[in-house]
């Protein structure tokens, strides 16, 4: 065992296994728990010699092993003591304060020069001069003290080993005094004085408030110490404590109230509170304009803003002597017309909001008025651009690019244009470019698709940025290779490849982009037969033209009318009189029915009646005879639509249809113009009238005089 400021010299002997000395191995030094650290410093004198100096206090072991071979060592355990005391605390210390009647409990620790505790020394625990009270042991260590005299006096704590090392104590000793049982906040010490209700300061203004304590029989008894309080420190500060009084310091800026609280939860009654202390605001000499409320932030003096934007401002007040913020105060606010607008006229602060106009820049002045006081800020606007004009898109030979050109923005701090674009009018537009320089005007849309129909508009935007609002809108169709010849329609003369140039298919009223294969007027995609110019697809009937509906059902109730007049002659034969009927008969439309609406009529007769009208003439043989056999302007007759025996005395009852008024309307003839209508071209079929000497679709002539015959 050692002491901490002590040292050993260790020696090492190796033997072999015959317990022969060996002094030719290496052997290996080190401390086992914290190698090298250990309770000291390992300082090698040979191999087999080592010192080692004692710097702390523990248990420890020392191992020496073979080099190489750590299996094969020793150990030698080490036990360290604090060293001789060379210092003393007692606690407490360097004083207390005591009332007669009172227990002080005092305890002492001993240290080495290493600052290592050392509990193995006896303290001796004497009186400097007068006992104030007895001694009491616990333990060599701790000591207690009552104290039955008034009066100042030292505890000396020393070592019996060494006299020369000591501590002491100071002790003093009151008279016991009566217990306080509630404080009150006073104006002045001593209990003296008044306690503090309502009072009035100015700013800046310092004054001490003192914590008396008070016997509920006797009365004061001394001044406590308490925790001090504000209940608005933004008005008035004190100094916390612990201790029996405080300093109080108004604000030191602007007015207000506040309430000091005393307090000592050892008391029966731990708390004491003064009234309302009010501080008198100073004067407000001068305004300033300020981005931030109860002059916090920064003076604004003057202000740039972007159109559209809104920014608040605050009126705060100073006092002239102090140079202090007193409060933001209530004032005027103005501003000057067209620069923007403000949302509150009169209070502590305003939101000022930008104008919203388009154009060129303009300044002017955000005013607080407070009684006859004022200030001004000066407030820069940067407007909006004007919306871009003249946009325009133009289309390029060979396709897939468009090009964009538009009229330069005449405000000054102008930066550049934003590009819109889109494939449908007014709806999902997405930014396509930026063009930066407000002279470039001028933007090549690419990789588009040949045919394809894009929408544009653009927006300028300045420093601030501003945008403008968009211009109008725009658009353009991709040339195209319509009719995959290599040449571009922008500088191809027959877009279509039908061998009508587009200046030709403009005249004809066709689409010099659809081809029309036989030139009979009709665009393929539109005529029922594109590649045979004597057939062409109906066109369809005028506005003003009767409905094909109308006129069937027309004929329907003329053949009804017509089996009525039958059926009532069948049943009055002696009647030779034509009943009125008849004369519509001969006036109904030439049309000659269909054979299927004939069918249906047939179908409501009598059964007498079917081998009679199944008779009829199919519709193709009634063509041959009318346009083929039958002379210009004879009648035919169809025999086979004769009414039954018991009326063939009556022949005047025969439906006779005159070709001269077979042009139906609303038939292909009547639809061509061609009301004179007589027979078609020998040669190609082409409709012509009597009135035409050659074909206009072939040019063969025609001869009369046989026909004529």
């Amino acid at each position: 065992m050692e002491s901490a400021d002590g040292s050993d010299i260790f020696r090492v002997v190796g033997t072999d296994a015959d317990g022969n000395e060996n002094w030719s191995w290496q052997p290996v030094w080190d401390w086992v728990v914290a190698p090298g650290v250990g309770l000291g410093s390992i300082s090698p004198i040979s191999p087999y010699n080592v010192s080692v100096s004692y710097i702390r206090v523990g248990t420890d072991d020392i191992i020496v092993s073979l080099s190489g071979v750590p299996s094969i060592n020793d150990t030698a355990s080490v036990t360290v003591t604090p060293g001789q005391v060379a210092r003393i605390e007692i606690t407490p210390w360097p004083s207390s304060t005591n009332l007669t009647g009172d227990i002080g409990n005092y305890s002492v620790v001993g240290y080495d020069a290493d600052d290592n505790e050392n509990w193995t020394w006896t303290p001796q625990w004497v009186w400097n001069d007068t006992a104030l009270g007895a001694l009491t042991s616990i333990t060599p260590y701790n000591y207690t003290v009552t104290f039955d005299t008034m009066g100042s006096d030292f505890i000396n704590v020393s070592s019996s080993s060494d006299p020369s090392v000591y501590n002491t104590s100071s002790v003093t000793v009151s008279i016991l005094e009566p217990t306080v049982d509630y404080i009150t906040i006073m104006d002045a010490p001593g209990g003296t004085d008044n306690n503090v209700t309502t009072m009035e300061f100015i700013v800046n203004e310092t004054h001490i408030f003192y914590a008396a304590g008070w016997n509920y029989t006797l009365g004061y008894v001394m001044d406590v110490d308490v925790i001090w309080t504000s209940s608005n420190v933004a008005n008035g500060t004190v100094e916390t404590g612990p201790a029996n009084s405080t300093l109080f310091r108004a604000n030191a800026s602007h007015g207000g109230e506040v309430v000091i609280t005393a307090t000592n939860a050892t008391l029966t009654v731990p708390s004491n509170f003064t009234g309302t202390l009010t501080i008198i605001p100073p004067n407000i000499d001068y305004i300033q304009i300020r981005d931030a409320p109860s002059g916090g932030g920064n003076v604004v003096l003057s202000v740039s803003m972007n159109s559209d934007d809104t920014e608040m401002f605050y009126a705060a007040g100073y006092n002239a002597t102090t140079r202090l913020f007193v409060s933001d105060v209530s004032v005027i606010w103005n501003i000057t017309t067209g620069v923007g607008v403000i949302d509150i006229i009169t209070g502590y602060a305003t939101n000022l909001s930008a104008s919203t106009l388009t154009g060129v820049n303009i300044t002017g002045t955000l005013k607080a008025t407070y009684n006859i006081i004022s200030n001004s800020t000066e407030v820069f606007v940067d407007l909006r651009p004007p919306a871009p004009t003249g946009l325009t898109v133009s289309r390029v030979p060979a396709g897939e690019e468009l090009i964009l050109t538009w009229t330069v923005s005449t405000e000054p701090d102008v930066r550049g244009y934003l590009i819109y674009r889109s494939t449908s009018s007014q709806t999902g537009f997405t930014l396509l470019a930026t063009v930066v320089g407000a002279g470039d005007t001028t933007h090549m849309d690419t990789s588009l698709a040949n045919g394809a129909t894009y929408y544009y508009y653009i927006q300028a935007f300045d420093d601030g940025p501003n945008y403008s609002p968009g211009s109008l809108e725009v658009s353009a169709t991709c040339d195209k290779d319509t009719d995959g010849d290599g040449t571009y329609d922008l500088e191809d003369d027959d877009d279509d490849d039908d061998g009508l140039t587009d200046a030709q298919e403009d005249e004809l009223g066709t689409d010099p982009k659809d081809p029309d294969s036989d030139n009979d007027g009709y665009i393929d995609s539109e005529d029922d037969f594109p590649n045979d110019a004597s057939r062409w697809k109906e066109e369809e009937p005028e506005e003003d033209e009767i409905p094909f509906f109308l006129i069937l059902l027309l004929i329907i109730v003329v053949i009804v009318v017509l089996l009525l007049v039958m059926l009532s002659r069948r049943r009055k034969p002696e009647e030779e009189e034509v009943p009125e009927e008849e004369e519509e008969v001969e006036e109904a439309p030439e049309e000659e029915p269909e054979e299927e609406e004939w069918e249906e009529e047939w179908e409501e007769e009598p059964e007498e009646y079917e081998e009679e009208y199944e008779e009829v003439p199919e519709e193709e043989e009634y063509e041959e005879v009318e346009y083929e056999e039958e002379p210009e302007g004879e009648e035919v007759i169809y025999e086979e639509e004769e009414a039954p025996e018991e009326y063939e005395e009556e022949p005047e009852e025969e439906v006779i249809y005159e070709e001269e008024e077979a042009v139906e309307e609303g038939s292909e003839e009547e639809d061509l113009g061609l009301e004179d209508l007589e027979f078609e071209c020998p040669d190609c079929g082409y409709p012509v009238t009597a009135t035409m000497d050659k074909c206009p679709k072939c040019g063969i002539e025609f001869e009369f005089e046989e026909e004529e015959e």
